[in-house]
């Protein structure tokens, strides 16, 4: 039981997980937050960055006539 809490203690310095190997089961020894975030529903990266649609009109991402650029040949 002496050993177990020498490894919990490095898992609280570390924040690193523990797999802990007995015959032919094995367990995973982690906090408790981090068991909870692994149970709580993921949330789609795009949701999470607050990405935002374009907009379905496109007219607004038209180039007028007058900004169009036309470079001169190069010789």
């Amino acid at each position: 039981m002496e050993r177990i809490k020498e490894v919990i203690e490095i898992i609280e310095q570390t924040g690193d997980k523990c797999v802990v190997l007995r015959e032919t089961q094995a367990y995973v020894v982690m906090k408790l937050e981090d068991y909870r975030q692994l149970l709580s529903p993921v949330k789609p990266l795009v949701d999470s960055l607050n990405f935002k649609r374009p907009a379905p009109d496109i007219r607004e991402f038209e180039i007028l006539e007058e900004d169009r650029y036309y470079p001169e040949p190069l010789d």
